[in-house]
């Protein structure tokens, strides 16, 4: 039985069919098995499942399709890539470049894509590569996170827009916190939205945690003036309970009018639809706020990555289903309730286009029109790692949240963040001279 979205939703035409993706050799009569996360919202699921009925039908596939809750995907696939057996095509939010090793180059599908549909979006092509050209992963799209925020909230400080600084953000946090008990939605602690916190603050502050040779720069002033900052907005304006963030907590929290601000995608605010309709028409969208660098990046909240383990018994059905999802990027984008962007836009001209699906929404958000300056996310959708190239040492760092602990140690008080950061350099050159990044 399908997890339901809660509302009726607008079907979007398709521009390829399965058929047009036929794949040589033919792949009648075997056997694919695919293990994806759980998105958000159950609409997404349940169009992947119908996309992927379809095509088992039409190529004479027998598909098993496993969805799984995201915090159980890591020691799965661990498992499945120790054990060498398991599914032959495997989905994460984010890019698995450091089980490169483990996993077949997709380079070619990639350029295959190219020659159907033209250049894929950066944040899609700059999260999949490693700078030898090998592509251990693929994306199919990616969901851009802005601040989503409660308009009426922020208004009332003189800030209708929403925080377009860091200091600002410091500053008002602090005071709705003391004044109103509304504290700031951002995690502290080991999950996939707290990392991404992490990332967003340390590029606002000149940081990184490697160069574009490569070369770990972690510990530089810019990063430890971002750690300092992170530990005086946690005290000032966050509750302890961001130490121990659930990947589910920031739509739950504002959608129950308990945070004023969260980084997220927008299936946020269909959750907070679902949940609470005033709230929901209340949630306004900006982007990340800009630090003293100035650089308002953040990474995208998913990249929808697909990759072929090495052991995969049917990897010519695997390269089908990856072409087949492509080809359906306008159902799945609606299954996501405009939560994603296609990797190839050309195939969902729709969604950006004047009067189109950002300009008018289909999906029940109020007011009309608010989610219209997604169309220019792609200006501040950063790759795991920027500003340096994508990597294996990078995707591992993030993996294993190796920002959002160095922010944690010194915001719990663990550490000061002098300590905390030279122990996250320690971390990544023990790695890099060790060469466990890519197995």
């Amino acid at each position: 039985m399908y997890a339901g979205a809660g509302m009726a939703l607008a079907r979007p035409r398709r521009r390829a069919s399965a058929q047009e993706v036929t794949p040589s050799p033919p792949i009648t009569g075997t056997t694919l098995r695919v293990l994806m996360p759980q998105h958000p919202l159950g609409s997404y699921d349940d169009a992947l499942r119908n996309l992927g009925a379809r095509w088992a039908t039409a190529q004479g596939v027998t598909l098993q399709l496993d969805l799984i809750p995201e915090v159980d995907l890591p020691a799965t696939i661990d498992a499945e890539i120790e054990d060498e057996s398991g599914h032959d095509l495997i989905g994460t939010n984010l890019p698995l470049l450091h089980l490169a090793g483990d996993l077949q180059d997709l380079a070619p599908l990639a350029d295959r894509l190219v020659e159907l549909y033209g250049p894929p979006a950066d944040a899609s092509d700059l999260s999949t590569r490693l700078p030898d050209g090998r592509r251990p992963a693929l994306s199919i799209a990616y969901a851009p996170a802005p601040l989503i925020y409660r308009r009426s909230v922020w208004e009332r400080y003189g800030l209708p827009d929403g925080p377009a600084t860091w200091d600002q953000l410091h500053e008002t946090g602090s005071q709705l916190w003391h004044e109103e008990g509304m504290n700031l939605g951002f995690g502290l602690s080991r999950e996939p939205g707290s990392e991404r916190f992490a990332a967003m603050l340390l590029a606002s502050f000149g940081g990184a945690l490697l160069n574009e040779d490569g070369e770990v720069v972690i510990d530089s002033p810019e990063s430890l003036e971002a750690v300092r900052f992170a530990t005086a907005l946690y005290r000032d304006a966050m509750s302890p309970e961001s130490l121990d963030w659930h990947t589910d907590r920031p739509a739950r929290l504002l959608a129950d009018g308990i945070v004023s601000i969260v980084s997220d995608d927008i299936s946020t605010i269909r959750l907070a639809q679902q949940r609470n309709q005033e709230i929901a028409n209340d949630l306004f969208l900006a982007p990340p706020p800009a630090g003293p660098t100035g650089n308002a990046v953040t990474p995208a909240s998913s990249y929808r990555a697909f990759h072929i383990p090495r052991f995969t018994a049917n990897p010519d059905a695997a390269h089908a289903f990856i072409l087949m999802l492509v080809a359906s990027s306008a159902e799945l984008v609606g299954g996501s309730q405009l939560a994603d962007r296609a990797a190839y836009g050309s195939l969902v001209p729709d969604l950006v286009q004047a009067g189109g699906w950002l300009d008018t929404d289909p999906y029940g958000g109020q007011p009309q029109g608010k989610l219209a300056s997604l169309k220019t996310s792609a200006a501040w959708t950063a790759h795991p790692g920027a500003p340096a190239p994508a990597s294996a040492l990078a995707s591992r760092a993030h993996a294993e949240f190796q920002l959002s602990r160095m922010l944690a140690r010194a915001a719990s008080g663990d550490l000061s963040p002098e300590e905390s950061v030279a122990e996250t350099a320690r971390w990544l050159r023990e790695q890099a001279r060790a060469q466990l990044v890519i197995r």
